[in-house]
């Protein structure tokens, strides 16, 4: 609606001089956005309506059962993509860097390799103890 129009419209004026700079990072980003501007735009005013016209609902019946179908379908389609993700072995990080499903096991096989045991540990003359 209104407020998507003016967001695009204030991104692209913003980004109207980057595609002339000499920098090629801030063209490539410049043009980048300036079509991702238009493409959202499309896809907002052409494509999403005429889609509604040809494939939508001709009325719209809201009842509690249909309501439970949807969450229902919703549901099941977020334990369909975590069971994918968690199936492949993917390694989904928190922002904290600390692994989604579990342990990192590449990092958890570089911290036992790494671990230090009796028989393969030296020491210099100031006594720090290092991994051979």
């Amino acid at each position: 609606g209104v407020p998507m129009c003016y967001a695009i419209l204030t991104l692209m004026v913003a980004n109207v001089f980057l595609p002339g700079t000499e920098l090629l990072v801030y063209n490539r980003l410049g043009k980048l956005m300036l079509f991702a501007c238009l493409s959202s735009l499309f896809t907002a005013f052409i494509f999403v309506p005429s889609m509604l016209c040809v494939m939508g609902p001709l009325e719209i019946v809201r009842t509690k059962k249909r309501l439970a179908l949807y969450l229902m379908i919703v549901v099941v389609l977020a334990a369909a993509v975590f069971l994918i993700l968690w199936g492949t072995g993917v390694v989904l990080r928190w922002p904290s860097g600390d692994p989604i499903f579990g342990y990192d096991d590449d990092l958890w096989a570089a911290f036992i390799a790494h671990t230090p045991s009796s028989s393969t540990n030296t020491s210099d003359s100031s006594g720090r103890r290092f991994i051979i």
